[in-house]
């Protein structure tokens, strides 16, 4: 269809007058065929005009259907060859979704751990095996599977980088600003996104713990940027979907656009290429300013200077060690996980006596005072204290901490 015929088509649609015509030909005509009868004079001559508006009118409501159903498909059918031209292709753009579900990312994921294998068998050296790059703010998907699915990928030799920003950056304060009146998503305060980057960086860290036991601590490397946050990316070996960030709204909750790298981009400079040149940069940066194990260990000394610390010096009952212990791992440990702002626990035992000592760590005092009112812990503290150790030798206290060195 030429240019000229398409926006002919346009006009036509827009000609309503016509339209209301063909319409209104179509009542006149049912109208005067229902009068007719009602006169013995004319009638025959009503009739006919009433046939003859009845015709008119259906040829022409009719004329307008299947104009605007085929002005619908070559809008359709334009739109389509848009973003399947050569201009979109060269960029590298393949799809667009409304939003980011845990869902396309899992998907997306999983295809490249079960490729894994193969493009290692391929690969002529470690720069040509399959890779997954986070470039985000914090992880959204924590909670949905994420740092499993990078441990997975890590397992089977992917290599991975994560690039977060870094909690102190006083962006954090400019994207909170933006997020914590927002209206379309969760709402985000600044000290809300920095919790949210710090369990980041202690569960990846986690995670290279469990994968140094394999040996394989080296395919996963984590780094925080210090920059404005432009947009978000997770890219499995070239398969790249970018979001946005938007003011009152998450960066994954509006517009994606997912790019692939292709041969055709020649001669311009394409999405991809802009894409890599920016987590380059942001990636090389965040290795000359700051480490993630920096932050790591700033986040720690300054949690533990607000902590709260529970001592409770206890006496097993003769016989209830071993059980005691697998009590305390198996039902009482993941209920205490639960808790906000808890921080961990170590079980000291003095060899060759009944007693030990066993300490939590709460991020706050007012942490540690919820967790009187959760009924499913305190029944499991009173089940202890029953069935384990001695009540009446066994004691409780509280403390703050005012110092602390950690080494590493």
């Amino acid at each position: 269809m030429t240019r000229s015929g398409f926006w002919q088509r346009v006009r036509n649609i827009r000609d309503w007058p016509a339209i209301a015509l063909a319409y209104t030909l179509l009542g006149l005509g049912v109208f005067a065929l229902f009068i007719s009868g009602l006169f013995e004079i004319g009638a025959h001559l009503i009739r006919d005009l009433g046939i003859a508006a009845v015709v008119a009118g259906l040829l022409g409501v009719g004329y307008d259907k299947l104009l605007r159903e085929k002005f619908l498909d070559d809008v359709s059918t334009r739109v389509e060859d848009i973003f399947r031209g050569p201009q979109f292709r060269k960029q590298g753009l393949e799809n667009m979704y409304g939003s980011l579900t845990w869902g396309i990312i899992e998907e997306k994921f999983d295809d490249l751990i079960d490729k894994a294998p193969g493009l290692i068998a391929r690969a002529e050296n470690d720069q040509d095996k399959p890779k997954i790059r986070i470039l985000q703010t914090w992880m959204s998907y924590r909670g949905d599977g994420l740092p499993g699915r990078i441990k997975r990928a890590a397992q089977a030799d992917c290599k991975v980088e994560v690039l977060l920003l870094n909690p102190y950056s006083r962006q954090v304060t400019y994207r909170g600003d933006g997020l914590q009146k927002a209206t379309d998503c969760e709402q985000f305060s600044p000290q809300d996104i920095k919790d949210e980057i710090r369990r980041d960086l202690f569960a990846l860290e986690r995670i290279r713990i469990d994968l140094a036991r394999d040996n394989k601590a080296q395919n996963l490397e984590v780094r925080v940027y210090n920059a404005a946050p432009a947009f978000h990316l997770y890219d499995f070996n070239g398969d790249m979907i970018m979001g946005l960030y938007w003011r009152d709204c998450s960066s994954t909750g509006g517009p994606q656009f997912e790019i692939v790298d292709s041969t055709e981009n020649v001669k311009t400079v394409s999405a991809v290429q802009r894409i890599d040149s920016h987590f380059n940069a942001l990636w090389n940066d965040a290795a000359i300013t700051i480490k993630a194990d920096e932050v790591l260990k700033r986040i720690r000394r300054a949690a533990m200077a607000r902590s709260s610390v529970v001592v409770a010096t206890l006496e097993h009952n003769p016989g209830k060690f071993a059980e005691s212990f697998e009590f305390l791992q198996e039902e009482l440990l993941p209920e205490f996980r639960k808790q906000k702002g808890f921080k961990g626990m170590l079980a000291l035992d003095e060899r060759g006596t009944n007693e030990a000592v066993t300490i939590t760590l709460w991020e706050s005092e007012d942490d540690l005072q919820a967790t009187s009112t959760n009924m499913a812990l305190m029944r499991l503290i009173g089940r202890a204290s029953l069935d384990f150790f001695d009540k009446k030798k066994s004691k409780m206290k509280d403390y703050e901490v005012v110092f602390e060195e950690l080494i590493g």
